[in-house]
């Protein structure tokens, strides 16, 4: 009998042992499947942000695209209009400089003509002084100077 209660004994402790191990088992599983919602619903979450933050980064490329070919076409613009200023601005200087030429030029001519004709003056006013001074001997032709 005492090898009957020993056995009783050491089957009782071992179903004690089996039933903490199933309890165990059960409160593990318990927790694991706890554990997988909540890893669940944090994939669902992260699976949704990233959905957001996809299309917001399409969104993004697509405006990066639009800003880029406005940069382009906006650096274009200012290179032609830079070209067409430094055309007109050398063209402008060089109607300045053609200007510049031609009243120099004109200014030369106006100054030959004028003293040609002072020239012409000066011998034609000799000449009458000598006529008038001839023809009329005893006037004082300085007189006519001094009024």
């Amino acid at each position: 009998m005492v090898q009957e209660s020993a056995q009783t004994f050491s089957l009782v402790m071992v179903t004690v042992a089996v039933l903490l191990q199933t309890i165990f088992l059960i409160a593990i599983a318990l927790s694991v499947a706890r554990m997988r919602k909540s890893f669940e619903r944090f994939t669902a979450d992260v699976h949704k942000f990233l959905e957001v933050a996809e299309r917001g980064a399409e969104l993004l490329n697509c405006n990066m695209a639009q800003v880029s070919q406005r940069v382009l076409k906006a650096g274009e613009m200012t290179d032609e209009f830079l070209a067409k200023s430094r055309a007109y601005a050398l063209a402008f200087d060089k109607l300045i400089g053609e200007a510049l030429r031609t009243a120099e030029y004109a200014q030369k001519e106006m100054e030959q003509i004028i003293r040609r004709c002072f020239r012409k003056v000066r011998a034609l006013e000799a000449g009458l002084r000598a006529a008038s001074g001839y023809l009329f001997p005893g006037r004082n032709s300085g007189a006519s100077h001094s009024r």
